[in-house]
């Protein structure tokens, strides 16, 4: 293109053909197909290299997953490399995307199976030698992909997510969407976590101290609880925008928080966690759709975050991203705190929405 509007393809396509010394080829391809996709481009001022999906051309057949590699010095002409990254593991590592801070290189890619998720490795050479630290696991389930963007001198990430349009929880049509941003934050051994970002405090500006208004709910509403559990409603109905939940837990007991709970129904959704796991629940049947470890922190006052989006859900836990969830059949209602035990102790409840 002459106008990045304007566009045609290139006589000489395809201009890059994954080369067979390490990668299945079409003379090699054990699953009917090629795989040859997602190029991310990385200029080191030298050379401009593409990593993109590939395929070993070794091993056992499901777990062939790889980030293939070439460089270039015009973008025409590739001169093809072995794997950045080889999985041994995955069936793919799609949509690879390459960024670098501080002393090291990152690689964010997604799988799809043996489990869809979104991960990460990470190495001191941009060509290779690239690792999974231990926190590898981004997220889980229901996202597709990250972008990660440098924005005001800091890195934020953007997820690509699979949502369904559909009136229950099933859905129907599938499409894709962003997330809101997550701040790209790095430990003192460059490992990555997902945080809440500041800015996002630009589109929820309204705030309301919603802990004065808990109360507990009518006994002939019951709850399905897979524990022992109570809860109280706010005086608040709720469809988008983020819960702040403040709490000590003292016990080995759950807490957690009502979403878009309708009482004369008893239906909603809960995320509950221990010191062990956090579960994304529907009510009242209390089916947990999502469960993921968590790591406790020896601290006394800890947080629960919930951002609601429509049909999706993130999930915070001391502001480290643990999930994002599409749920459909209720777009509002009650907010609501669920504890266990009298001796675990709510700090507050606030709620950040728009301005209208």
């Amino acid at each position: 293109s002459k106008d990045l509007i304007k566009w045609r393809k290139h006589p000489d396509n395809p201009i890059i053909n994954p080369d067979p010394r390490w990668y299945e080829n079409e003379d090699n391809m054990p699953l009917g197909n090629v795989r040859c996709s997602d190029p991310h481009l990385y200029w080191d001022y030298s050379w401009y290299y593409v990593f993109y999906c590939a395929r070993d051309n070794w091993g056992e057949i499901l777990k062939r997953g790889c980030i293939g590699l070439a460089r270039s010095d015009d973008l025409l002409h590739w001169q093809h490399l072995p794997p950045a990254y080889r999985s041994l593991k995955y069936k793919y590592c799609e949509v690879p995307r390459i960024f670098s801070h501080s002393r090291f290189y990152y690689i964010v890619y997604g799988t799809n199976y043996p489990q869809r998720a979104i991960r990460y490795v990470m190495s001191r050479n941009l060509l290779k030698n690239y690792y999974q630290p231990d926190n590898e696991l981004l997220l889980e389930d229901w996202v597709y992909s990250l972008f990660p963007v440098y924005w005001k001198n800091e890195w934020v990430a953007l997820f690509q997510n699979y949502g369904r349009i559909g009136k229950n929880d099933n859905g129907s049509v599938v499409r894709n969407c962003l997330s809101i941003p997550f701040k790209i934050d790095f430990d003192n051994s460059g490992h990555i976590h997902l945080r809440l970002w500041k800015e996002i405090n630009h589109v929820y500006k309204k705030r309301k101290d919603l802990t004065g208004t808990l109360k507990p709910a009518d006994n002939k509403v019951k709850i399905n609880w897979y524990r022992n559990t109570s809860y109280k409603l706010a005086s608040h109905d709720f469809s988008n925008g983020i819960l702040i939940l403040d709490f000590e837990l003292q016990t080995e007991g759950v807490i957690g928080l009502l979403l878009r709970f309708d009482p004369s129904s008893s239906q909603g959704y809960a995320v509950v966690l221990d010191k062990q796991l956090i579960t994304f629940l529907n009510i009242p049947d209390s089916i947990p759709v999502a469960s993921r470890p968590i790591r406790w922190l020896d601290k006394k006052l800890y947080q629960l975050v919930v951002i609601a989006r429509e049909e999706y859900f993130d999930l915070l836990v001391n502001n480290e991203l643990m999930m994002s969830i599409p749920h459909y059949r209720n777009k509002s209602g009650k907010v609501g705190v669920v504890t266990e035990s009298e001796f675990d102790k709510i700090v507050s409840l606030t709620v950040w929405e728009e301005e209208k």
